[in-house]
Parts: structure tokens; C-alpha cells; sequence
């Protein structure tokens, strides 16, 4: 520095210059809106000075993985939405590392190609999330028994949700239990009853199986919705009833008649090996060995 005297003086000191991560100037995701289990692309333009190592978007937290973007003219991955990403608007984490190591982990946009500097249009890396009422799968898999006397039989059903069930019901028509009034049954997975064990996922109506229920196909109809009240339309599903088997293998007419078969098959047995025997005993025509080839 030197004044206009011509004195001069100089001072000399030591500034830091600290290697900025890459910034992510634009953002695309196609479509902004998908379901769980469904897929969705992310572009992502994305600036560093010296060089972009990697680009990896972390699911983690919502129970995915870290999917790793590679680079076509910017920056691009396939995102598959992990069950834990409950309904709404996520946020996505991008981690992002130069070719130098400086790494960050950003959840929106840095128009300002400055991580110090916010900027009225940075966005935010968000997908939305939307939800979908359970699925619904017949656990039955065996037919229901009619027999001589009133019985009461389960039907199952396999229920599948992300996000909790806060209610299954059937309409059973006429399985439906002896004084029912109402259409819809409710189901249980409490482990009570004829439901055999809490909190399987499958759920159980009881069937009320009557001396005069038709021996047939049934068609019943189940509904659910999960515990954000997303319920599925009525859905149609077919329950066989069969006449229950009167021949029960155990009782005594069912042993007389296993011990029948049991001893006309060893005598036929034991006729069969005599009558070989003996034409082997007898000797060969001529031209023929004991086996009758000749």
C-alpha cells in the first residue's frame, strides 16, 4: 500500500479456499406421482468444477436401498419406492461427490451454483407417494364340509397392506352365520375363534354350514381398507361346499373292508407265484428256452 507521500507498507496473510461439493442445478422426476413399488426417473443436472464422482440417491431411511445414478448428458437413476414411504409428498437424499472427495448430502436444488447461497427457485427433491387399498388373496384352500348336523367353518383370507388394516368385512350370502341379519361380516386376525393365529395377515369369517346349504360354488365378496380408510371395491371371490366323506377310514366297516382287500391281494399273489413256478418246473418245448423265447 503506498500513500501519496510515497510510504509504502505491506501486509501479507493466509486465506482458505475450501472445495466446494457439486450442486444440483435442475431437477426431473417422470412421473411426480407413483405407488409404492412403482418406479419413477430422476434427471439431475449437476455442476462441479472439478469433476462429478458419483451421484447416489439414499432410500434407506424408508427401507430401500442407495441407488447409484450414472451419467448420460446429466445425471439419471431409476428410483423403485420402497413400502416404508408412507403416503404424501418425500423427500428425496442425493449424495453428491467430486472427483476430489468433497461430498454432501442435499435434499433440494442449488440454483445458485452456491451451497451458501439459497435461491428463491431451488425445489425440493420430493416425490409424491400414492396410496392403495390392501390386497386381497383367498387363503382357503380346501373345500367346506356338509355334513349331517349344523357346523360353523372358517374362511380365510390373506390381507397385505404397507401401511396397517383397519377393516375387513364379507359379504358371505348364504354361508352367512344363523341369525345374521346385516350383508357384511367382519373378519378377524386376532387368533380367537376360528381364526388360528394373530396377527398372520389372514383373516377369518366364520361360514355357517347348514344340513340344507347347497352343494356347490359359492361366490362371497370381501372388502378392506387400510388405516388411512383406502378401501378396496367388493371383491368377488368362489368357496366350494362338499358333502363330507361318510367312509372314514379308522371305523369298523373301513377296516373290515381294508383287511378284504388286503388278503384278496396276497392270495392272488401267492396263486400268481405257483403258476410261475410250475412252468418253470415243466420241460422247454422244442425250440424254446424256459422263458418261452426262442
Amino acid at each position: 500500500v503506498i500513500d501519496e507521500w510515497g510510504e509504502s507498507d505491506v501486509f501479507s496473510t493466509n486465506i482458505t479456499v475450501e472445495n466446494q461439493a457439486p450442486r444440483i442445478l435442475d431437477v426431473s422426476i417422470e412421473p411426480e406421482t407413483v405407488i409404492r413399488g412403482g418406479a419413477a426417473l430422476m434427471t439431475l443436472d449437476v455442476l462441479d468444477y472439478h469433476g462429478v464422482a458419483s451421484v447416489i440417491v439414499d432410500l434407506r431411511e424408508y427401507g430401500g436401498e442407495e441407488i447409484a445414478c450414472f451419467k448420460l448428458e446429466g445425471w439419471a437413476c431409476e428410483l423403485v419406492i420402497p413400502d416404508g414411504m408412507t403416503p404424501g409428498v418425500r423427500l428425496l437424499k442425493v449424495r453428491l461427490t467430486d472427483d476430489l472427495g468433497s461430498a454432501i448430502l442435499v435434499t433440494k436444488t442449488q440454483a445458485s451454483e452456491h451451497h451458501f447461497q439459497p435461491s428463491t427457485s431451488d425445489v425440493d427433491l420430493a416425490v409424491t407417494v400414492e396410496n392403495t387399498p390392501p390386497t386381497l388373496s383367498l387363503a382357503t384352500t380346501e373345500s367346506l364340509l356338509r355334513s349331517d348336523s349344523n357346523t360353523e367353518q372358517a374362511i380365510e383370507i390373506r390381507v397385505q397392506d404397507p401401511d396397517g388394516i383397519l377393516l375387513v368385512r364379507a359379504d358371505l350370502g348364504v354361508l352367512k352365520p344363523l341369525g345374521q341379519t346385516d350383508r357384511w361380516v367382519t373378519l378377524y386376525d386376532n387368533g380367537q375363534g376360528l381364526d388360528r393365529e394373530a396377527n398372520d395377515g389372514i383373516y377369518t369369517a366364520t361360514a355357517s354350514i347348514r344340513t340344507s346349504t347347497p352343494i356347490s360354488a359359492h361366490e362371497i365378496f370381501v372388502q378392506a381398507s387400510d388405516s388411512f380408510g383406502d378401501a378396496t371395491s367388493p371383491t368377488s371371490f368362489i368357496v366350494i361346499v362338499a358333502e363330507a366323506d361318510e367312509g372314514v377310514l379308522g371305523s369298523s366297516d373301513g377296516e373290515f373292508s381294508v383287511i378284504l382287500i388286503a388278503v384278496a391281494v396276497g392270495v392272488a399273489a401267492l396263486l400268481a407265484g405257483l403258476v410261475v413256478y410250475f412252468q418253470q418246473r415243466q420241460p422247454p418245448k422244442n425250440g424254446h428256452d424256459r422263458f418261452g423265447f426262442q
